[in-house]
């Protein structure tokens, strides 16, 4: 059986298929994002080690503080956590780059007490009302503790940096010593 498409039909068929390789590219990105946070949500295992200037100065963690699939080429760490490991006192500080981006607000800095994911800590906040540019985040190492007590904040820490929507964009581990 032979069918005949109009100019029409084919148009809407067209269309169709369009539409349907859009949405199935929009399935892989998605798997990549959940992915990539399944894999921000595990146990901290090892850290990047940092000095006073961000330049990596011994062992290189390869998960921290890559940019999630979707912020990718409109995020950018410019640089990682530093000073890694940080002591009582100091302060941690992370430079993110939004490249000319208008859909990203507000940015949050995050850990979790004893990985627990319904007692957020937040560590710091940006508004931002600027569509690019660097963005300096630093906070005292002392919040990862659940109370501000210098021994319960000693230990790995898992941070996370999240925009507006709580989608996460990128995450790290930060060593108190």
């Amino acid at each position: 059986m032979i069918y005949i498409l109009s100019r029409s039909g084919l148009l809407f068929l067209g269309m169709i298929i369009l539409l349907s390789t859009s949405l199935w590219g929009g399935c892989s990105r998605n798997e990549e994002q959940d992915q990539f946070e399944r894999e921000a949500f595990r146990t901290s295992e090892g850290y990047t080690k940092t000095n006073s200037l961000g330049e990596i100065v011994g062992s290189e963690d390869p998960g921290d503080w890559r940019v999630s699939p979707i912020f990718e080429g409109y995020v950018n760490v410019h640089i990682r956590a530093h000073p890694n490991p940080v002591v009582i006192g100091d302060i941690v500080r992370i430079e993110l780059e939004l490249l000319g981006v208008d859909f990203i607000n507000n940015l949050t800095v995050k850990t979790y007490t004893d990985n627990n994911f319904n007692f957020p800590q937040e560590l710091y906040y940006y508004e931002n009302s600027s569509q690019h540019g660097f963005i300096n985040m630093s906070f005292d190492p002392i919040l990862l503790s659940p109370s501000n007590v210098a021994s319960e904040a000693r230990g790995l820490h898992r941070v996370f940096i999240f925009d507006q929507n709580e989608d996460l964009i990128t995450y790290g581990d930060i060593k108190v010593e």
